[in-house]
């Protein structure tokens, strides 16, 4: 993809030939006119196709985070493209066709250049079966006032079945998420914790916090 900048095309849109120019982010942009690469596809190529489909849709399932965990990338890329980069198919797709799933221990959920310090993670369950507690050791997070952000997937759908955010001062510590079953089921679960900086919204890396 080029970006031609000119003050003598200034903001140009439309084709010529096998190229298209239009305008993102305020920068004009040359692409190529998309091709039908498979008016034949193999058996892998129509896998590939909807392991990508798997992904998108997954993407669609967890937006709220990705707004927020890939804020650091988004300067020359979307935030869905962000989480794509992170997370390609190739990857965090897992299963046999047409049975494929996203696999939350390869996920990626949060990317970016902030520090959530030497943290170990736990997760019990605590009032009741539906219900767990992430936590981290006080006193560890490099800013007040931040944004913890949890998410509980089910190992085997790969679905979201719970989140939580909460201000991360230094006297709490603890998110609270709920769930049926959840608590009971714990062990089928990955749980992803990442913290915002308050400062410039950007993102550490998400991490998988083990289970206690």
């Amino acid at each position: 993809m080029a970006k031609p900048q000119n003050v003598l095309i200034g903001k140009t849109r439309g084709s010529v030939g096998d190229a298209t120019f239009s305008s993102w982010k305020g920068e004009n942009v040359l692409k190529a006119k998309a091709v039908n690469a498979y008016s034949n596809p193999t058996i892998e190529q129509r896998n590939n196709n909807t392991k990508f489909g798997v992904v998108n849709i997954f993407a669609k399932s967890i937006l709220a985070f990705i707004l927020v965990g890939f804020k650091a990338m988004t300067a020359k890329m979307t935030d869905r493209n962000a989480f794509s980069k992170m997370n390609p198919y190739s990857k965090v797709v897992t299963g046999t066709a047409p049975n494929f799933t996203v696999d939350p221990t390869e996920l990626v959920l949060a990317a970016g250049p902030e520090l959530q310090g030497p943290v170990e993670y736990a997760v019990k369950a605590v009032d009741d079966a539906d219900t767990i507690m992430v936590n981290w050791p006080l006193n560890t997070l490099p800013l007040q006032d931040g944004k913890m952000y949890a998410a509980a997937f089910n190992n085997t759908s790969g679905e979201l079945v719970a989140s939580s955010q909460g201000v991360a001062t230094l006297d709490d510590n603890t998110l609270l998420m709920a769930s049926p079953g959840l608590g009971t089921g714990i062990n089928n679960h990955t749980v992803h914790l990442f913290y915002v900086n308050p400062a410039n919204g950007k993102a550490c890396d998400s991490r998988i916090v083990p289970v206690a």
